[in-house]
């Protein structure tokens, strides 16, 4: 199925006005009303920011206006006590604004200004505001950054701050306007925007594509059908549904408890089957549901389809066929509903009234009104730099590919309403879309950004997928194979010409079917040739730490999921655990690839789900093999990169410094039928004494990278890493099974500048520190 193309959206780009319109005035129209009033700073900012400037983006955009670009297209000025006193003291109308938007919002305190006449005052320069640039109609204002406890060290977070919108003149003076606070209508807008808008061209479902799939069954089976005050379940119509309805993305919360608790059909199964079908009045359905319909009642639409009412839940071959058919259901919906903020069927996500608390707006001695809202830290808000609040429903696996795969969504939050489409997001609070979320929206709509390898952004894919959890441990790789059944014509595009066409199956000895290439959550084909697919790890920040009881980030599942060369085959224990890999580009000079995969099988539950659960797989790599000693610890912590675990080699390591040890999940001791002490991976914390034992490590790649001491000095250092497999002897003979990820650290002092050496020089230097790799046997390997 094609997928259409989208360009990313840049939030200082003037094109997102035309996509995402407002009612306000624009800040060049209120520039030139208020010029000759503003100071320097003022006037660039508010007239010239979308101006495009080809030059250093960290330089400053106009001579002494303070204003920047970051290499994240955030446009940004920063403001200190001292530059708005004196600005306000020149009469500038908009360091007035932003002096009653810090005060009013406590970003700076009203002593501060008490103490300017003090040349030694830290109020003077340290306590600085940021203004960033968001639209032509749409500013955000932060306070200063603030420190946390990340462990192991002290980090710092940005605070959420406000976004100030513009709104129409205010013949009286009164500048206390709010902006429409009523929630059906601003869905409404954003859907009748989104229809009627040429520049949206790109967001309508592919139905008619879609239509003409040659998949046998790809529809589902069932859709609700909205009448009047009931809700009743109809087949699906692949004719005449596709693209004209919605489809529900919840948490289901404690089922046994809503079973106890709520006797409502809430759930489609043999005995609630033939009710469903005649119809079910809209007031007994748990609340969620309830909050669905209504949204779709709101915005016209007729059909909706809710997973727990459309599957049925007691029969297993229904569940496994309707479930492969994810990614039909949420792409060609209409608009998915997404309850972010419900923890259950009945907790609800909508307001008890149908408005938006009010945006607060200080009273400001101008002409013009502005509505302040608080900013939004969850949803497409959120960041692993800055600090974010996950949603109930993104710690829920099941929802990730339900927003991935969506062409339309509107998300409710605990504080905010986000649209997003394929021509961009849009928000209630106005603030801008982080720049990780756009990374993964531009994976799901197929259009990777040109120059970025395919891998990293599957990684970033994973890295998101990877800190959720699952109620059945099993249901890890079928809860995102709708997503990589997508994603599958599109890395056979990517990788045409590196595609041998056929990997050989040792399980079989049978031709692999070079239409799937996908194998338990990595990538076949040609996208094989970059070794980084195997190169994942567990990190984490733990929360606490109780030395006398520690607790493991990830755990082995209890029932098989995926072969250990597969992420899948670990799970996060908590929120902040996640899966990241150490990524290489294969063409970058500093990188080397010393493995290679030879053969790669995994053998589906279900023939017709390849990209779903496995019942095994196994995996052959040839490549540079480091035979070692590890010591285990009494008992063994895994939190981050803390060293539990030390490691024996034999082998001569020029310059070595250190190594990581990464161990995937808690390890016991096993003895293997020759009598080779070794570990495994257990479900479980396992206690226990200190002792070694026989391990494997398999170099996969190595890259290095050079420091200068700085601009006075030529002289550096050369710093090379190599990253390795933790193997230990597997349940079968032959095999091994993966225990963790380790990467060895080499230190070479250079006399001078290594970037202004001869390529001849500069080569020979690498091949020096990496010689004892070349020593290493090289053998073929089968991790299962």
């Amino acid at each position: 199925m094609d997928v259409p193309k989208v360009p990313p959206a840049r939030r200082h780009d003037a094109s997102r006005y035309v996509r995402f319109p407002h009612s306000g005035e624009t800040w060049a129209l209120l520039s030139e009303q208020w010029d000759p009033s503003l100071c320097n700073a003022c006037h660039q900012l508010l007239s010239g920011v979308t101006e495009d400037r080809s030059h250093d983006p960290a330089a400053p955009v106009w001579p002494d206006s303070g204003i920047k670009r970051s290499t994240d297209d955030r446009w940004y000025v920063k403001v200190s006590v001292d530059d708005n006193f004196r600005g306000r003291q020149l009469g500038c109308k908009f360091c007035e604004v932003v002096f009653n938007v810090a005060i009013s919002f406590e970003l700076w305190k009203p002593w501060e200004f008490q103490v300017l006449d003090d040349p030694k005052s830290r109020a003077r320069k340290f306590d600085v505001l940021e203004i960033e640039y968001l639209d032509p109609s749409t500013m955000l204002f932060r306070g200063p950054d603030q420190l946390y406890w990340d462990l192991p060290t002290w980090n710092t977070c940005r605070p959420p701050g406000w976004v100030m919108r513009t709104q129409k003149d205010c013949p009286d003076g009164n500048a206390t306007q709010s902006s429409p606070s009523d929630i059906p209508s601003l869905i409404r807008s954003q859907m009748a925007n989104c229809l009627s808008n040429p520049h949206h061209d790109g967001c309508a479902p592919l139905v008619q594509q879609a239509v003409g799939d040659e998949r046998v069954g790809a529809w589902p089976a069932r859709i609700l059908r909205i009448a009047d005050g009931v809700v009743i379940l109809e087949a699906f119509d692949p004719l005449t549904i596709p693209g004209q309805y919605a489809a529900l993305s919840y948490c289901w919360g404690d089922q046994s408890k809503l079973q106890k608790d709520h006797p409502k059909p809430h759930l489609a199964n043999s005995t609630t089957l033939g009710r469903l079908y005649a119809g079910v009045p809209i007031s007994e359905l748990p609340l969620t549901l309830q909050h669905g319909v209504q949204v779709c009642q709101w915005l016209g639409i007729e059909y909706i389809w809710i997973d727990s009412l459309c599957i049925l839940q007691d029969s297993p071959a229904d569940w496994e066929a309707e479930a492969a058919k994810m990614e039909m259901v949420y792409s060609m919906a209409k608009v998915t509903i997404i309850a972010a903020s419900s923890t259950s069927y009945e907790s609800g996500f909508l307001p008890e009234t149908s408005a938006l608390s009010p945006p607060k707006s200080p009273s400001l001695p101008l002409p013009y009104r502005f509505a302040f809202h608080r900013e939004s830290r969850s949803g497409f808000h959120s960041s692993d730099q800055h600090g974010g609040n996950m949603d109930p429903i993104d710690k829920r696996g099941w929802t990730f590919q339900e927003e991935v795969l969506a062409s339309r969504y509107i998300r409710f939050t605990s504080g905010d309403i986000q649209w997003k489409c394929n021509a961009g997001t849009a928000c209630f609070c106005g603030a801008r879309t982080d720049k990780t979320f756009m990374d993964r929206y531009l994976v799901q709509q197929g259009c990777p950004e040109a120059g970025t390898p395919f891998i990293h952004r599957w990684a970033g894919i994973v890295g998101n997928f990877s800190q959720r959890h699952f109620s059945v441990e099993t249901d890890k790789l079928l809860a995102i194979s709708s997503l990589a059944r997508r994603l599958a014509p599109d890395v056979r595009t990517c990788y045409a010409s590196q595609d041998s066409g056929m990997y050989l199956s040792p399980l079989d000895k049978s031709p692999r079917d070079t239409n799937t290439n996908y194998f338990a959550g990595i990538w076949g084909g040609g996208a094989l040739a970059d070794i980084s697919q195997l190169s994942w790890y567990c990190v984490t920040v733990m929360e606490s730490y109780d030395d006398d009881n520690p607790s493991p980030s990830f755990s082995c599942p209890k029932n098989y999921v995926a072969p250990s060369f597969s992420w899948a085959s670990v799970n996060p224990k908590y929120w902040s655990s996640r899966i990241r890999f150490q990524l290489c580009i294969e063409s970058d000079p500093w990188h080397t690839s010393t493995s290679r995969v030879l053969t790669i099988n995994t053998v589906p539950t279900l023939d017709i789900n390849p990209f779903g659960r496995m019942l095994h797989g196994i995996m052959s790599v040839c490549g540079p093999i480091l035979k070692c000693i590890m010591e285990l610890p009494k008992k063994l912590l895994e939190w981050g990169y803390d060293q539990t675990v030390s490691l024996r080699h034999h082998f001569d390591f020029p310059h070595f410094i250190d190594f990581i040890v990464r161990i995937d999940s808690s390890l016991g001791p096993f003895t293997t039928q020759s009598g080779i002490r070794s570990v495994k991976r257990l479900p479980h914390v396992d206690v226990r004494l200190s002792e070694e034992v026989d391990v494997t490590m398999l170099m996969l790649q190595h890259d290095s990278r050079f420091v200068s001491y700085g601009r006075s000095s030529g002289a550096g250092v050369l710093k090379k890493w190599y990253h390795c497999l933790l193997l230990a002897p597997g349940d079968a003979p032959d095999t091994y099974q993966r225990t963790g990820f380790v990467t060895l650290y080499q230190r070479y002092t250079c006399d001078e500048n290594f970037n202004d050496m001869s390529q001849e020089d500069q080569d020979r230097l690498q091949s020096q520190l990496s010689q004892w790799v070349g020593e290493l046997p090289s053998e073929v390997v089968w991790i299962a």
